[in-house]
């Protein structure tokens, strides 16, 4: 009868642990994670053939942002139009700031986040870059964030007019992220992790900041995930959308969000990216060598064209 009863109680405590160990999982790794997303959305009349309508296309856009909860959104390509209907349908956002044309705000959690500065910058052809330094309502950390939609590459002198963009970006950094504070970068850079661009705001060619690839760090700067994706289903297409961060932000990890199994309308001719972040130091770059899409791809993967 010991030994029963014994065992009974050794079956329940193990239980209780598994319950505990499980309960323990869901919950946040870390209380000051962040969650950051960039994602160009395909401006609303700029469909091509083959693309859905806005209207087709809205049901899954609200959808990502709904599953996967991201504390701040670096839009491009938005238009006033499905800004507006985007802060309608999800009521725990706001856009920050006036809409400017053409767009690239800052969708911001609004029960996370006090906003404490935001502004624009005027980067190239009327197109400005959003920044926001935001303070957290759950723990007081101040993070500086910031959004652009570079010219795209069969632009004339496209190369120039997007060095120039960034330049701008990080004059501003410079004379406006306080110290030791987290930065993040986030946007459509119409650029490989290698192009002259991406290398100079990496701390290369004389840059007064370095900021790291969120994804190149978890998977690796050879990774061949693209996040443009055009009207093919049979490959992917160039990695030209990034998140970056200075040495105040830890990555904890970072994905491209796919779209093959998602029921309806692709909402983008672009996968948005999500990074997971923290306000530790930095680790040494270790890229994970398993691939773990948020939403699951089923494209092979393909080398990147250029």
């Amino acid at each position: 009868m010991k030994f029963v009863l014994a065992s009974i109680l050794m079956l329940f405590h193990l239980g209780s642990a598994c319950f505990s160990a499980e309960s323990k999982r869901a919950q946040p790794v870390a209380a000051d994670e962040v969650r950051v997303m960039s994602w160009n959305i395909l401006r609303k009349g700029w469909e091509k053939e083959g693309h859905g309508t806005w209207k087709e296309r809205i049901p899954n856009v609200v959808r990502i942002l709904r599953e996967h909860k991201p504390d701040v959104v670096g839009l491009q390509e938005d238009g006033k139009n499905q800004v507006d209907h985007l802060a309608k349908v999800l009521p725990g956002y706001s856009y920050l700031d006036q809409h400017k044309e053409p767009g690239g705000g800052l969708l911001i959690r609004t029960d996370a986040w006090r906003v404490i500065e935001s502004g624009k910058i005027p980067t190239s052809r009327r197109r400005q870059a959003s920044w926001a330094l935001l303070e957290s309502t759950g723990n007081g950390a101040q993070w500086m964030f910031y959004n652009a939609h570079l010219i795209h590459r069969t632009a004339q002198d496209s190369a120039a007019q997007r060095m120039a963009g960034a330049k701008s970006i990080v004059d501003h950094i410079v004379g406006h992220a306080p110290a030791g504070v987290p930065v993040v970068f986030v946007g459509d850079f119409n650029a490989l992790h290698d192009m002259p661009v991406m290398r100079y705001l990496a701390g290369e060619a004389g840059s007064p900041v370095k900021l790291s690839n969120a994804f190149d760090r978890r998977h690796g700067a050879d990774d061949p995930r693209g996040t443009y994706r055009g009207l093919s289903k049979e490959k992917h297409c160039d990695r030209i959308d990034h998140i970056l961060v200075n040495d105040h932000a830890k990555v904890v990890d970072a994905e491209i969000i796919f779209y093959e199994q998602l029921a309806g309308a692709w909402p983008s001719d672009h996968y948005p990216v999500l990074a997971t972040l923290s306000t530790a130091q930095v680790q040494d770059a270790d890229p994970v060598a398993t691939e773990k899409p948020l939403v699951k791809s089923g494209a092979s993967k393909k080398k990147p064209q250029d």
